[in-house]
């Protein structure tokens, strides 16, 4: 599968939601008298929800996360136009208190109900408004 280079999906698993793909750069210069030097590196972010896990690949690393380990969802809306709404997947936190960025954006709001069902021990909450500011500051 070419969204994925180092994990390999189980015979009946899926990709749900995703892939997202980012690319970060990073650049080193190095001042000098004579002549300045650089260096720019790029690396890529991959994240993806199947239907048992979510993956994330970053750089050289993989990391790994049951979804009925996670315990809550942070989502947001978007409105493009009158009729099309959306959703956008933020970060998750997992039952043992770590968050996950994971920036899947672009879903159908018809499909929150499989995010439901995909994470069935999890709760999702909406990071818009009052509670989404709120959220933010206080964690």
């Amino acid at each position: 599968m070419p969204e994925l280079h180092m994990i390999q999906l189980d015979n009946d698993e899926n990709i749900v939601f995703g892939p997202s793909r980012k690319a970060k750069d990073s650049t080193l210069t190095v001042k000098s008298e004579k002549v300045p030097l650089g260096a720019t590196h790029t690396s890529f972010r991959t994240v993806c929800i199947t239907n048992s896990r979510i993956i994330v690949e970053s750089g050289d690393s993989a990391i790994q996360y049951p979804n009925n380990d996670i315990s809550s969802i942070h989502i947001n809306r978007s409105r493009k136009g009158e009729k099309n709404s959306f959703f956008n997947i933020l970060k998750i936190k997992t039952k043992s208190g770590n968050s996950i960025n994971i920036e899947i954006v672009g879903i159908e709001d018809a499909r929150e109900g499989e995010l439901s069902a995909l994470f069935p021990n999890a709760r999702i909450i909406n990071m818009g408004g009052v509670f989404g500011i709120l959220e933010r500051f206080l964690g």
